[in-house]
Formats: structure tokens, C-alpha cells, sequence
């Protein structure tokens, strides 16, 4: 049988331009939005759109973002730089001085609760954190798979499930 039409749906500009736009997290309900610009600041909305705020982040090539189900924690990833935190809604941004690898981060998930949080680094390691980026260690891969040269990472609801992809094509599945 044919599939049905897709349904309909309205856009309107959430942020008006002229912005270059590399990175987009957004939390369970639709009303907190982290907009990462290309040579520019992470900019958030907690009303869907009609008002932003760039708080205290630093210019730089947003790539990567993910945020809790609330939208209370956002993690983000400045390219060739650092991995950074808000645990405010975007109005304080702060380097996880902890996170190993400090260059090369390419990107970023995290749990509903915003504690478990996983990176992948570009021609390097998968790295795990399971209590908001205070500690963090280094993925167990199948032999011979240990530094990869990654481009994006997921994961479920709970952080428990993670799906990783390689520039190489490989995609990586992990439960545990």
C-alpha cells in the first residue's frame, strides 16, 4: 500500500540572522534551545525562541551540544577547544577542566539527568563520565579499535545505551 503524505508542519524563525550555525540541542519539551554559532557564542532560549541569551560563553566554532531532558544542564563542544558545561540554563558557561583530551572534541551526549556524559574525540578515544564530567575514563573498544577517528555519539534516555560513528564508516553499539 502507498505510505501516507507526511504530515504538515509550521516553521517559524526561532532566531532571526544573520548567524552561521553548526550545533543544535534542544530539551524533552521543545522550549530550551542551545543554538551553537560557526565563529560565534552558544546561545540559549528558555521560550522557545522569543528570547535569547549568550550568558558568559566564548566566541569560538560551536559543534556539538546535548542537554537534560530539562534543559537545566548543557554540555558543549568548541571545536579545535574545549568541552563546556552550563548547569544554569546557558547563562554561566564553564570548561570541564576535567575531561581528558582538551582539543580535538568532536562531539557530545548526555542522559535526561545531565550525569552521564559521553565524547568522542577526533582521531582519539570514546570518553565516559557518569557523574557530570567530574571524573571521566576512557571507553573499553574491541581490540584494535581504540583511537578512531569519530564524528558523532548518542545515546538513550538513561546514558546506559550509546551508538558512536567513525569517520572510517564504522558504527558502534555499546549497552553497558
Amino acid at each position: 500500500p502507498a505510505s501516507a503524505p507526511a504530515a504538515a508542519y509550521t516553521w517559524s524563525v526561532a532566531i532571526p540572522s544573520p548567524h552561521i550555525w553548526h550545533s543544535m540541542s534542544m530539551n524533552a519539551t521543545g522550549d530550551v534551545i542551545a543554538a551553537g554559532e560557526a565563529s560565534g557564542a552558544m546561545h540559549v532560549t528558555r521560550d522557545g525562541g522569543a528570547t535569547w541569551t549568550s550568558g558568559n560563553s566564548p566566541s569560538a566554532t560551536w559543534i556539538s551540544s546535548a542537554m537534560s531532558s530539562s534543559g537545566s544542564v548543557i554540555y558543549a563542544i568548541e571545536y579545535g577547544g574545549g568541552l563546556f558545561v552550563s548547569r544554569d540554563m546557558g547563562t554561566t558557561w564553564s570548561r570541564v577542566s576535567t575531561a581528558p583530551g582538551s582539543a580535538g572534541w568532536e562531539a557530545v551526549a548526555t542522559s535526561q539527568d545531565g550525569q552521564r556524559v559521553a565524547a568522542v574525540v577526533q582521531n582519539g578515544a570514546l570518553l565516559l563520565s557518569s557523574n557530570g564530567g567530574a571524573s571521566w575514563h576512557t571507553a573499553a573498544m574491541p581490540d584494535g579499535v581504540a583511537n578512531h577517528w569519530w564524528r558523532w555519539i548518542d545515546n538513550s534516555a538513561d546514558g546506559r545505551v550509546l551508538v558512536a560513528v567513525a569517520h572510517t564508516g564504522d558504527v558502534f553499539r555499546s549497552t553497558d
